[in-house]
């Protein structure tokens, strides 16, 4: 057997201190390794979190514009019963400005001992109901009725007996006629 002599302890401490160095150097490579690669994950986990929320709020903002049709349909069918109620409503006034003058180009038209009893309109044909107290009254009614502009196609419906109403004799009468109201000067 023979012994083995180190002549040079110096290298033996050097190799050592090597095998040292490169153990600590492969730890501090495999830490920075694991530093970088858990930043790389925490960076790729953010995208992720930033993507899904831009995602969530991309569905929040589809759904809110998915009510939009169904939101925009309903504010329609509003605003198309509002139109309607409100032609309606136009319609309702327009008769009743109608009505309005029909009654006042009666009271200018009807002469005194002419009383009628009811007034019926129906589109553009009126239908007068009434007694006078003579013959002669009604003459003038008829007289008046055609030379006013508004109305046309005066027509006798009925003539019948004198009869007693309000303690005197009134000669009952039916007439009819067209009417067509002039326009008003709307400003």
């Amino acid at each position: 057997m023979s012994a083995e002599v180190n002549f040079l302890p110096w290298r033996e401490h050097q190799r050592v201190a090597a095998q040292h160095r490169f153990v600590a150097a492969s730890l501090a490579a495999v830490m920075f390794g694991l530093v970088l690669l858990a930043l790389v994950a925490w960076q790729q986990q953010s995208r992720i979190t930033q993507r899904q929320q831009q995602l969530s709020a991309l569905q929040l903002q589809s759904a809110q514009l998915a009510r939009y049709p169904q939101q925009l349909a309903e504010w329609q069918h509003k605003l198309a019963r509002s139109r309607a109620h409100q032609e309606s409503r136009q319609q309702l006034l327009d008769q009743r400005h109608h009505a309005e003058r029909l009654m006042q180009q009666l009271a200018s038209t009807v002469p005194p001992g002419v009383y009628l009893d009811s007034v019926i309109q129906s589109v553009a044909v009126v239908e007068v109901r009434g007694v006078s107290l003579a013959a002669d009254h009604l003459h003038n009614l008829l007289e008046q009725l055609q030379e006013a502009r508004s109305v046309s196609a005066v027509n006798i419906e009925l003539i019948a007996a004198p009869e007693h109403r309000f303690g005197s004799i009134y000669q009952p009468f039916e007439l009819s006629f067209r009417w067509q109201p002039e326009r008003a000067v709307q400003p």
